[in-house]
């Protein structure tokens, strides 16, 4: 019964432990940190112009042919 309670006391530590990490891992990444850092504007390399001419003109030459 001793061990039993050992261990679950062992596991209780592990999780505040694991937890005040957590913690200290956030504030470090929030305050200490440059907001911008790592922040990249997202720009499509090449940008989709729709040519709605094309698709008319390609039936009109297949009609006439």
């Amino acid at each position: 019964m001793a061990e039993a309670k050992k261990k679950g006391k062992f596991w209780k530590v592990l999780g505040l432990l694991a937890l005040v990490g957590a913690a200290l891992y956030f504030l470090k990444s929030k305050l200490a940190d440059d907001p911008d850092a790592g922040w990249v504007p997202r720009t499509p390399a090449d940008s989709y112009i729709a040519n709605p001419i094309a698709d008319v003109t390609e039936d009109i030459v297949t009609a006439a042919q």
